[in-house]
């Protein structure tokens, strides 16, 4: 059962690559309120495993995030 939970988690790439996605298509703000969203709707339906790949996505988008006065990253 471990391995299967294992195999199924996406890699550290996929989730920056979801978050960078987010980013390009609805800007830092709206990318972060997708997340959200996304956790609170997936906790609501007892997906605890799909709640945290999208507070791992958040998390990504942190490292996204432009340094204050810098270019995003």
């Amino acid at each position: 059962m471990l391995l299967r939970i294992i195999a199924e988690m996406p890699s550290q790439r996929d989730i920056y690559a979801t978050a960078k996605l987010l980013v390009d298509r609805h800007g830092l703000d709206g990318a972060r309120d997708h997340c959200r969203d996304r956790v609170e709707a997936l906790t609501a339906e007892g997906d605890k495993m799909g709640a945290h790949v999208w507070d791992q996505v958040r998390l990504a988008l942190l490292d996204l995030s432009p340094a204050p006065g810098g270019p995003i990253n």
